[in-house]
């Protein structure tokens, strides 16, 4: 059955069934990964699924169900679902569907490009990550992850209130994680690419910014607990803005599970810092010009000039509030879509370097999972990078715990950098396009 009919019947059925407003949401994802070692496939996924989510209103509740596939029978399951968990709904808070009204923006962000290389192509760029990097150096010993993805995403979202909205988005990544040894304790180096098309991944640039990575770390050693000024990388900063990008939900808000409750207009922090969510960049295959309720997406300040102006709403929590939805609803969640963080001044990375007298460069973390409380804001993670001394890199460091709040965090950021790059982020379905940022006596446990 094509969707158009299935919604139909969906609809015609849910009206036989009680349903006050109806709702039907397509979500077809299209996803590919390879991931090489030793010269070989170690994983490859090739996948192309769909899920149909139904909703239906009656009496200010709202029954749920979903399926996999577009029948008759499937149509009929989902609204006897739905109906079904609507009766035993004992939660009080108002469900709401929008009616397709606001100011939507045309995104014509679809390349395809990836999509129409062949899949030995695309293994071949892995093998070529893996055997370039082992190339450059003898003491690169292996190159254990060396992977190339895309994923292609398609929304259609429908209701009986007049909404009727679709659009669709690709992109793909390229990473590689190295060894390297001088007969002690071996170093990794990481590096990732996130692109629009494949044209812009280049397979080399990738594997020799990893190697490099892994042979400065080379000789590691831990430093002298206490207070350093720390210059986070770009990277590093996207991951933590990632992990704490929940704090700005207004469900996490609600429930009083956020550190920043109760602090709307207040600044909390650097009066030159900005946090921004933005739907429409270009080149990120998670912008969207509506969310999953089919509210209009826009570009907002979260934290604009150090001040909290806006936290993230649904449709369901912005009715709590009393205020309109932000456009954030994805799933059963509210998140950023691209996080965004600007400074009113932002230096070259070289010049904020030259601003340090004696501090530290963070070039990855370990335990953002178990070490960061997105509740509290606390954070304790392993850290590794370099020693900056007089404006300049002059050692590598390892073994040594980072520690701190990461609101409080924000207001001793004291310089923003100017390298920003779209960069994953493993716990936001954001991408974030984040620079490196000069962050003031961070509590730092060494030896």
């Amino acid at each position: 059955m094509k969707l158009k009919d299935f919604i139909d019947t969906v609809f015609s059925l849910g009206k036989k069934k009680g349903f006050e407003e109806c709702q039907v949401h397509f979500t077809r994802e299209r996803e590919f990964e390879v991931h090489v070692s030793r010269g070989k496939v170690e994983t490859f996924k090739d996948a192309d699924s769909f899920a149909v989510g139904f909703r239906g209103l009656k009496q200010g509740k709202c029954g749920r169900a979903s399926v996999e596939s577009l029948d008759k029978e499937s149509a009929e399951l989902l609204v006897e679902e739905a109906f079904d968990n609507l009766q035993v709904i004992d939660s009080t808070d108002v469900e709401l569907f929008h009616d397709g009204t606001g100011d939507y923006r045309e995104l014509d962000y679809y390349k395809g490009e990836y999509e129409r290389m062949d899949s030995s192509q695309k293994v071949s760029f892995a093998k070529e990550l893996e055997s370039h990097a082992l190339s450059l150096d003898k003491r690169i010993v292996m190159a254990p992850r060396n992977v190339f993805g895309h994923v292609t995403s398609e929304e259609t979202i429908v209701n009986t209130l007049g909404l009727e909205k679709e659009f669709i988005n690709d992109g793909g990544y390229a990473y590689t994680m190295v060894l390297a040894s001088d007969g002690k304790v071996p170093k990794s180096g990481f590096r990732v690419k996130v692109s629009k098309t494949p044209e812009d991944l280049d397979v080399h640039k990738i594997a020799e910014e990893a190697v490099q990575e892994a042979l400065a770390l080379l000789g590691a050693e831990s430093v002298e607990s206490g207070k350093y000024d720390v210059i986070i990388r770009r990277d590093v900063m996207a991951e933590i803005l990632g992990r704490f990008s929940s704090i700005f939900s207004a469900e996490q808000v609600q429930k009083k599970m956020s550190p920043v409750r109760g602090k709307l207009g207040q600044m909390i922090a650097n009066p030159e810092l900005s946090i921004i969510d933005d739907p429409f960049i270009p080149e990120s295959f998670t912008s969207r010009p509506f969310d999953s309720e089919g509210v209009p997406t826009y570009r907002k300040a979260l934290v604009d000039k150090g001040k909290l102006v806006t936290y993230l709403y649904d449709l369901k929590t912005a009715y709590k509030d009393g205020v309109k939805s932000t456009g954030n609803a994805m799933g059963s969640s509210i998140s950023m879509i691209n996080i965004i963080l600007e400074g009113e001044k932002e230096l070259p990375f070289e010049e904020m370097l030259k601003q340090v007298e004696k501090g530290l460069l963070i070039i990855g973390v370990d335990g953002l999972h178990s070490g960061a409380d997105p509740i509290s804001g606390n954070f304790s993670l392993g850290a590794r990078g370099f020693m900056i001394e007089n404006g300049e890199i002059t050692r590598p460091i390892e073994q040594i715990t980072v520690s701190g709040n990461f609101v409080e965090m924000l207001t001793r950021v004291k310089l923003v950098g100017s390298d920003r790059e779209l960069n994953l982020s493993m716990f936001a379905r954001a991408l974030a396009n984040v620079p490196s940022v000069l962050v003031g006596e961070l509590d730092i446990a060494g030896k």
